[in-house]
C-alpha cells in the first residue's frame, strides 16, 4: 500500500453476526498486530540493509493508514455537527491550512473537503492573503454590525441601576435616549454576563402585549375608561393574619380612582379613598378631571361596578353628553388600558416600595409616579412613544437622529426599531447617565451623551 493514497472506508460489522463472532473479529486484529510486531522485530534485526529499510517502509505504511483511520474517524464526528455549530479555525490555524494547501497543490474545493469548510470561505481566505498579506489573515475582521464593548457596558449598567425593567422596555428606553439597540441584542449581552457569575437581579414580571378594545380611539380625549383599585399599605392586607388579610380599608389599603385616556394612554386623573369610594364620590372625581383637562370624552368604559351600574351614574353622563360603555363580565378588553396601568404601578413602583399611611402623602407620590410615567417611561402599545408626546402630539424622542456607535456601519442600512437616521458622527463613545424622578431610585431618567 502506498503512502499517498488513502486506504479505502472500512466496511462494519453485519447487525445479524452474534456476539461472538464480532469478539473473535477484534482477538483475529490483535493477533495478526502480535504476528506484525513479531516480524517486524525480526526484519529490523536483519544484517541484509535491504531487509531493514523495508521493514521501515511496512511500518510507515501501516502508521499512515492508522492516522488516515482516525482522522476518518475525527471527521466522520465533526461533520454530523451542524456547520454554525462548529468550532471555528484561529487566525493562526487559518494560515497553516493555506500553506498545506500551497504545499499539497490542492484546490479550494479539495480543501475545503478535508477541513470541514466551504470554497468560498477557502477562497476568501487566499483573497485576503494576496490583497492585505499575512497580517490580514491573521487579524480577525471585525464585523461591522458589532456594537463596541461600551454599549454593552451601558447595558449591563442600566440593568444593575433598574433591575425591574426588562429587555424589551430597556430598549425602548434607550432608545429615546438616541441609541436604537434590539431586544434581542440586549438579551444576548444580559445572558452573556450571567454565564460569567450566579444571577442576583430581580426578577421582573414579563412584558405582555396590550390588548386591543372593541372601541378604537382615534384621538386623544376621544374614550376615557375608569376603573377602582385597592393598594395596601405597610401594614396591608397581604400579610397572612387577621384582620390585615381580610379588611380592605385604611390603615390597610388606600383604594384608588383612577381615569385614563385610551388614545394616548395618559392618566386623566386619579383619586385617593380610605374605603371603597361612592357613586358620588366617583362621579365627583371624573367631574374634578374633566374641569382640569377641560375636555369631556365622548366614551366613558368602565367595569360592572355598582358605582357605574347605578341610574345616577348614567343620569350624569347623559347630561354631559357622554356614552357609558361597560366591559364585559367575563372579559376585561374594553378596559384593557386602565388594568394595565394598574399591573405596571404595582409590579415597577408600589410593590417595591413602602406606601405611606399619610394620605397626602400617598397622593404626592403617586402625582411624582404618574408624572415619570407621562414623560419618560416609553409605552409597548404606543410603539415606545410616551403618553405625554402621544396626547400633546410632540414627535417621539425615538424618532429623533441616533447614536451610531459603530463606525464602519452603512448610514443607509436599518437600525433597531423604530427606524431613524444617524447623527453625522458615527463610531461615537457614549456615556449612560441615569437619574431619578423618586427617593426610593425605581423610577429611572435614562439619557446619553458623547464621551469626552
Amino acid at each position: 500500500m502506498s503512502s499517498r493514497t488513502p486506504p479505502s472506508r472500512t466496511q462494519s460489522l453485519p447487525k445479524t453476526w452474534p456476539r461472538r463472532a464480532r469478539s473473535a473479529v477484534l482477538e483475529v486484529i490483535s493477533a495478526a498486530h502480535v504476528a506484525l510486531v513479531h516480524s517486524r522485530a525480526w526484519s529490523a534485526d536483519s544484517p541484509l540493509r535491504r531487509v531493514r529499510l523495508k521493514a521501515e517502509v511496512t511500518a510507515l505504511e501501516t502508521e499512515v493508514a492508522l492516522l488516515y483511520e482516525e482522522l476518518r474517524v475525527k471527521d466522520a464526528r465533526m461533520a454530523r455537527v451542524s456547520a454554525r455549530h462548529r468550532p471555528y479555525y484561529t487566525p493562526r490555524e487559518r494560515l497553516d491550512i493555506l500553506c498545506l494547501r500551497a504545499a499539497r497543490a490542492r484546490s479550494a474545493a479539495e480543501t475545503a473537503r478535508r477541513f470541514l469548510l466551504t470554497a468560498p470561505t477557502v477562497a476568501e481566505w487566499t483573497h485576503r492573503r494576496d490583497e492585505v498579506g499575512v497580517d490580514a489573515l491573521l487579524a480577525t475582521a471585525k464585523p461591522v454590525n458589532s456594537f463596541p464593548a461600551f454599549v454593552s457596558d451601558i447595558v449591563l449598567r442600566l440593568q444593575r441601576l433598574a433591575p425591574h425593567i426588562g429587555k424589551l422596555k430597556m430598549a425602548q428606553t434607550l432608545a429615546r435616549a438616541g441609541l436604537h439597540i434590539s431586544a434581542s441584542t440586549i438579551k444576548r449581552m444580559t445572558d452573556r454576563e450571567r454565564s460569567r457569575g450566579p444571577d442576583l437581579r430581580i426578577s421582573a414580571e414579563p412584558e405582555t402585549k396590550p390588548v386591543v378594545s372593541k372601541i378604537i380611539a382615534p384621538k386623544p380625549n376621544h374614550t376615557w375608561v375608569v376603573d377602582l383599585t385597592v393598594v395596601p399599605t405597610r401594614a396591608g392586607f397581604w400579610v397572612p393574619w387577621v384582620p390585615q388579610a381580610l379588611v380592605q380599608l385604611f390603615p390597610f389599603a388606600w383604594w384608588v380612582a383612577l381615569v385614563i385616556d385610551q388614545h394616548s394612554r395618559r392618566v386623566m386623573g386619579f383619586g385617593v379613598y380610605p374605603k371603597q369610594p361612592s357613586g358620588a364620590e366617583v362621579r365627583a372625581f371624573l367631574g374634578r378631571a374633566i374641569h382640569v383637562a377641560e375636555q369631556t370624552p365622548k366614551y366613558l368604559i368602565s367595569d360592572l361596578g355598582a358605582q357605574f351600574t347605578a341610574e345616577a351614574h348614567e343620569m350624569w353622563c347623559t347630561r354631559r353628553g357622554i356614552t357609558a360603555r361597560y366591559a364585559s363580565k367575563d372579559s376585561i378588553r374594553d378596559s384593557s388600558a386602565v388594568e394595565r396601568f394598574f399591573r405596571t404601578a404595582k409590579t415597577e413602583w408600589l410593590r417595591r416600595t413602602r406606601v405611606p399611611l399619610g394620605r397626602e402623602a400617598f397622593r404626592r407620590s403617586l402625582s411624582q409616579y404618574v408624572g415619570w410615567y407621562h414623560e419618560h417611561r416609553p409605552h409597548s402599545g404606543l410603539g415606545g412613544r410616551t403618553p405625554a408626546e402621544v396626547y400633546e402630539g410632540r414627535r417621539p424622542a425615538n424618532r429623533r437622529a441616533r447614536y451610531e456607535p459603530r463606525a464602519k456601519w452603512p448610514r443607509q442600512s436599518r437600525c433597531a426599531a423604530p427606524q431613524a437616521p444617524p447623527r453625522a458622527r458615527q463610531g461615537a463613545k457614549l456615556e449612560l447617565i441615569v437619574t431619578f424622578a423618586d427617593e426610593t431610585k425605581l423610577l429611572p431618567i435614562v439619557e446619553l451623551k458623547r464621551a469626552a
